[in-house]
């Protein structure tokens, strides 16, 4: 049978700055993850059309630019760097194959658009034509694609 036996004093006190302690670093923790979670944006909110007039996965909202974006990729990237610089598509742009992200940035500069960079790079990396369909339906939208 268990059979409660009593604490001295110096081990009342060793057991509740234990005890405290464990509270404390909890209470750190929980403050530490709801910082943490407040500043990262929810996964939904990063698939979704922040400031674009399109979401990330809209692709076959535009059957041409869908198409070109999956079968052609280095030519939707030289057609959205031309629209993002408001000119001409050029070969020097099909053959020189710009960055989509530094087009992607350009475009969220341009517009006003809340910077962020590690969602362009993940997008650029992770979902390339997806990212690239998304800049040229927004430049289409606004006027700016060059055709």
């Amino acid at each position: 049978m268990f059979m409660f036996q009593p604490l001295s004093s110096e081990q009342a006190k060793s057991d509740f700055k234990k005890k405290a302690n464990i509270f404390v670093g909890c209470v750190v923790a929980l403050k530490v993850s709801s910082t943490i979670i407040q500043k990262v944006k929810p996964i939904r909110q990063f698939f979704m059309a922040n400031d674009w007039s399109s979401s990330l996965f809209a692709c076959f909202g535009d059957f041409k630019i869908c198409l070109c974006g999956t079968f052609c990729p280095p030519y939707l990237a030289a057609k959205n760097k031309s629209g993002a610089d408001g000119r001409d598509c050029t070969i020097c742009d099909c053959i020189c194959c710009p960055r989509e992200y530094y087009t992607r940035q350009q475009i969220r500069s341009t517009y006003g658009f809340e910077e962020s960079p590690v969602n362009d790079f993940l997008v650029m990396w992770c979902c390339g034509p997806c990212g690239a369909c998304q800049d040229a339906r927004e430049l289409q939208t606004r006027g700016d694609m060059v055709r």
